[in-house]
């Protein structure tokens, strides 16, 4: 049951981590393109506001990391230590995702203030 329950983990992860793919360059355009219409300057919290912009290229580089590791597991000879690498690394993009998302999600606040 334990390992029904990773597997199924995994798999949801993975297929987020699938979609991110796409999603995750596109949001930290729109984001810091926002940022940058605002002013980052003029941001309430500074530190707040240079902590989402390290947040943003750190996960499009996280993005692209994980991007050519799967490309390896398509085209390469040897993926991980075992077949299920290439879902490992999708779920490790989904978690990076859903980070990203509930950061910003709690820092825009912070940041913007309520408008």
């Amino acid at each position: 049951m334990s390992s029904l329950i990773l597997a199924w983990t995994i798999h949801g992860l993975g297929f987020v981590g699938l979609a991110a793919v796409g999603l995750l360059p596109l949001r930290v355009f729109h984001e810091l393109r926002n940022g940058f219409k605002k002013g980052f300057c003029r941001a309430r919290n500074k530190p707040l506001a240079g902590i989402m912009i390290l947040a943003s290229v750190g996960s499009l580089f996280s993005d692209v990391w994980i991007v050519m590791l799967v490309r390896e597991c398509l085209v390469g000879n040897y993926c991980g230590p075992n077949l299920a690498s290439g879902w490992a690394y999708l779920a490790i993009m989904g978690v990076v995702y859903l980070i990203y998302e509930a950061m910003f999600l709690v820092l825009r606040r912070p940041v913007w203030g309520n408008g």
